[in-house]
């Protein structure tokens, strides 16, 4: 008889464990710095993700950005990078690897933030750069997906898969189509940086879980996979749902739908706002939220 399944994973986690020791020790030195020591954020935090979660990933990643730049290293660059490795993550999630896509999708996610500093840093931010930041996360969310979904083998795992990466994408089309409209559309709980948070804690946890259980045929595809994977999709329709309702009360001209939108104030702004060319707004948009659109 081998050895336990679960000291097979001990053994396999060791890499990943070490790292994460090194990442929970920096956690404790960023705890303990001068309040006063903390950058402003670009967003808040949320349910999912905590505001201290976040300034904690911002203060951890932030002195690479001088060196990248010294570098030579261009925004494109970064963004190229994070779709390359969500594709390799896509490639370890098909064949059942899910602690290593998780691992590259951290990578990912930091090779995505990194991308908008350094624009910031560089002062070199432009449209082109936005629009590509944008249509690389969309490739990315697909090959993720479709990776999920080629390992669920036709299971409840590959419908749940499709069903989140729809939702994702329609909550990306909600904010784009209602910021090329001049509504600020940023709303819901599943925007991409807590679907992807939620993925990534999805992915570590299914092969822990899995290696105390027996293996057998019923459970090769890992329950808690299907389980995440479940409440995501369906968190990501509730927002989805959510931006298409906040958009269309929006722009709507009936003033009694503009009570709850601070965004335009009455219903003579919703028509300035739709006076403008679609093209026009397109432009201010991607000036003014940069890599955040389509968020």
């Amino acid at each position: 008889m081998g050895p336990p399944r679960w000291t097979e994973l001990l053994a396999k986690l060791t890499p990943g464990i070490a790292l994460a020791l090194v990442l929970v020790g920096l956690l404790v030195v960023f705890l303990r710095r001068p309040i006063d020591a903390e950058a402003p954020l670009r967003r808040e935090g949320s349910l999912l993700m905590p505001r201290v979660l976040i300034a904690y990933w911002y203060w951890l990643i932030t002195p690479v950005i001088e060196r990248l730049g010294r570098w030579g290293v261009r925004p494109n660059h970064l963004t190229l990078g994070a779709l390359a490795l969500a594709i390799f993550a896509g490639g370890a999630l098909a064949v059942g690897s899910l602690m290593l896509g998780a691992w590259l999708l951290v990578a990912a996610a930091t090779f995505d933030l990194l991308d908008g500093l350094l624009a910031r840093h560089l002062e070199i931010g432009s449209k082109s750069g936005a629009f590509l930041d944008s249509f690389a996360d969309r490739c990315a969310e697909c090959v993720v997906f479709g990776g999920l979904a080629y390992y669920g083998a036709g299971g409840p795992l590959t419908w749940l898969s499709v069903w989140a990466l729809t939702a994702s994408l329609l909550i990306s089309y909600a904010r784009a189509r209602a910021e090329a409209l001049g509504v600020d559309c940023s709303i819901g709980l599943m925007q991409r940086p807590e679907r992807t948070f939620w993925l990534i804690i999805t992915l570590f946890a299914a092969p822990i879980v899995s290696a105390f259980q027996p293996a057998t045929a019923d459970n090769s595809v890992s329950l808690v996979a299907v389980l995440g994977v479940g409440i995501l999709a369906f968190l990501s329709t509730i927002t989805a749902l959510r931006r298409a309702d906040w958009a269309f009360k929006a722009l709507s001209d009936d003033p009694n739908n503009h009570r709850d939108y601070p965004g335009l104030a009455n219903a003579k702004d919703a028509k300035i706002a739709r006076g403008h060319t679609g093209a026009a707004l397109a432009s201010e948009v991607a000036l003014e939220s940069g890599a955040e659109a389509m968020r």
